[in-house]
């Protein structure tokens, strides 16, 4: 994906582009600028009241998604715990990226980065969890599950607002 058109030097002096062409081009900007927009997964409205720990939602990372050496991944979720404390945690492929508890009749923002550090090698961090920093050694060629998974204490609600996992210093 490309944000410019060549131009044509050798063009006569006066010549003149036509409204089509320039309008394609405008079109094909749009979706490029758009798609560097959007986060590369979202999903609201999850809940879980189970006391063991489980999967509430995951997302396949596409393939070379990390293809330079600091090439970043950003997860941000927000979550409530209704009437007893809960555990939140997401995991990028086999590696846990961080257990964080939501206290009772709270509500939090937390957030994950995932870092490429060579070719399979990865650096994730993740704000206010007991094991900030891990480091996976996830293939990257290939698709990563990202897997978002939480539990309760006996007689509570985890709600999940919203997850939304974004690309960090896309190139054009």
């Amino acid at each position: 994906m490309g944000y410019s058109a060549t131009w044509n030097e050798a063009a006569p002096v006066g010549s003149v582009a036509l409204a089509s062409d320039l309008d394609t081009v405008i079109q094909q900007l749009k979706r490029d600028i758009r798609e560097r927009m959007d986060p590369l997964f979202r999903i609201a409205n999850l809940n879980t009241t189970s006391t063991s720990d489980v999967s509430l939602a995951t997302f396949s990372l596409p393939a070379n998604t990390l293809q330079d050496d600091g090439a970043q991944i950003r997860i941000v979720a927000v979550v409530r715990a209704a009437t007893q404390n809960c555990v939140f945690h997401s995991k990028f492929g086999a590696t846990d990226i961080g257990n964080r508890t939501v206290l009772l009749n709270t509500a939090i923002v937390l957030e994950d980065v995932v870092v490429r550090t060579s070719v399979n090698t990865q650096r994730a961090a993740a704000v206010g969890a007991a094991n900030a920093s891990v480091a996976p050694a996830e293939l990257l060629s290939g698709a990563v599950t990202l897997d978002f998974r939480g539990s309760v204490t006996a007689g509570g609600t985890l709600t999940i607002d919203s997850i939304e996992v974004w690309q960090r210093g896309v190139r054009p």
